[in-house]
């Protein structure tokens, strides 16, 4: 275990506690290579799931869930901005935001909360967890009536590339 992630990996084992006790299946996975933190990823189909991530380095008292809207979107602020503020708008509890890099533009859906409260209430983990990648699906019935995004669903087979984005 890497020295700067070890307490990031400790929380990251009580919150594989709680999955496993609110019955939520998760899927382990490699430290991303940036070596910012560590995380996991709760599927519910090919294009629905939620990333569990806790950054290292004095964040480590939140769990981060994250699940992409969409990916390889219309690099242009001018477009993709008005649509997250209008996103965060309709709902409050999970934030939208655009993620641009290099590698390709893409929004997200982050939720941050303090460990402490899914260990006093497991079930609004479950909650969140699930939750989330249903607004994702809201979120992407919208935005199919908008042709000047673009960009497609992140897929399963993402899910290391989210769990970076996740962190960044």
């Amino acid at each position: 275990m890497d020295e700067f992630t070890a307490l990031a990996s400790l929380q990251l084992e009580r919150v594989k506690a709680l999955c496993s006790q609110i019955d939520l299946t998760y899927t382990e996975m490699p430290t991303p290579i940036i070596g910012v933190g560590v995380g996991i990823a709760i599927g519910f189909s090919e294009i629905d799931y939620t990333i569990c991530s806790i950054l290292a380095g004095g964040n480590e008292s939140h769990l981060m869930l994250t699940s992409g809207i969409l990916k390889d979107i219309t690099q242009s602020r001018e477009i993709a901005l008005p649509i997250v503020n209008r996103f965060n708008q309709q709902n409050s509890s999970y934030t939208v935001y655009l993620h641009d890099a290099e590698a390709g533009w893409s929004l997200l859906v982050q939720r941050a909360t303090p460990i402490e409260v899914f260990l006093d209430s497991p079930a609004y983990l479950g909650g969140l967890a699930r939750g989330l990648p249903i607004e994702v699906q809201k979120f992407r019935t919208e935005l199919a009536q908008e042709s000047t995004l673009g960009g497609q669903p992140w897929n399963w087979s993402d899910r290391n590339d989210l769990l970076t984005r996740s962190m960044l």
